[in-house]
């Protein structure tokens, strides 16, 4: 087994590792990818990077089915972190973020703390059908606030101050009119500076996502957020049809709470978890291959543990984990007996 990095072309034939919005973003050219290559030539899985410099971000990892299970995942991650500090040549943060379901996230989860990330907080997504946002009472209130613009309406030049501006503050994002959806994203504008915004990505035509919601503090309102997300919805209507869902990330409290009294009572969807872990000499220098050293099934943590069944190799649980797992180190599910 070898890993390696192949063209952005090559990355296109293996679509089925990739979600939608990597393979429709602009940017596609511009990041790494990375496969694990069998003997035949073949790639059994797909990792993808974003190389900023500051801050190299994995936008997906994946092995096919029929090879879980194996070590290929880890390894592949660490041949990636080994060629992204050899590219770099020194430390730097390597963050990976993923929107995914409760019980996704059960199966995620072991492999990334298994690989020495560092597990960020969780932030909840919902999802509003666009006709219940423009029916929504606490919307309708707020309509008609004077200062908001659409994304395609904002002078270039208050845009170029502003993403100096969020650049110099750590922001990890950057505004393009090309990137962002132009009509549906809102800014206030107030003397001549963007204040607050909320920017909406066109996932596809039945999905738009809110993917930022910014308020300057010296500026901020009970009622900025309200109005902008009404005249987003307003704008929405214009452009796509009733049943289009658009998903939310409120990140602050406030956030949420405006969401819930527009629906009360809805349950998030998903939850967006981030993680991180540091590119350094000692993470480029660990194998890239798998590697099974020998071992007894006397030597290992579930023979000690309450859901084993006699036979290791029978176990449900142990088949779930990412490889075999000695003296207790790193198995979630493990339980005393």
């Amino acid at each position: 087994m070898r890993y390696e990095l192949i063209s952005p072309e090559s990355a296109r034939s293996l679509e089925g590792f990739l979600p939608d919005h990597i393979l429709m973003n602009p940017d596609f050219e511009e990041y790494l990818f990375y496969a694990p290559i069998d003997d035949k030539g073949g790639a059994l899985g797909l990792a993808c990077v974003d190389p900023v410099t500051d801050a190299p971000e994995l936008l997906s990892i994946g092995i096919s089915f029929e090879h879980t299970g194996k070590g290929y995942g880890s390894a592949l991650l660490s041949a990636v972190i080994r060629d992204l500090f050899e590219r770099i040549g020194e430390e730097r943060l390597l963050s990976a973020t993923f929107n995914l379901s409760s019980s996704e996230w059960e199966k995620v989860m072991p492999f990334f703390v298994k690989n020495g990330f560092v597990v960020g907080e969780d932030s909840p997504v919902y999802h509003l059908k666009l006709k219940d946002a423009i029916a929504s009472p606490v919307l309708k209130e707020k309509t008609g606030m004077k200062g908001i613009l659409s994304l395609k309406d904002v002078p270039d030049r208050t845009l170029r101050l502003f993403n100096n501006m969020i650049s110099s503050s750590g922001y990890g994002i950057r505004i393009n009119k090309k990137l962002q959806e132009p009509d549906v994203s809102v800014f206030y504008i107030k003397d001549e500076r963007i204040v607050s915004l909320a920017l909406f990505n066109r996932i596809s035509d039945s999905l738009l996502q809110n993917s930022w919601v910014y308020e300057d503090p010296q500026y901020a309102s009970d009622s900025t957020l309200p109005a902008l997300l009404s005249e987003a919805a307003v704008r929405a209507s214009d452009k796509y049809s009733p049943d289009t869902v658009i998903s939310l990330l409120p990140v602050r409290n406030e956030s949420r709470e405006l969401f819930n009294m527009i629906l009360p009572g809805t349950e998030p969807v998903s939850y967006i978890r981030t993680f991180t872990k540091m590119l350094t000499s000692d993470n480029a220098e660990r194998r890239t291959d798998p590697a099974f050293e020998d071992f007894s099934e006397k030597d290992m943590c579930c023979c000690s543990c309450a859901r084993s069944t006699g036979d290791v190799l029978h176990c449900e649980v142990y088949l779930r984990k990412p490889d075999p797992v000695t003296d207790g180190e790193g198995c979630l599910y493990y339980e005393e007996r």
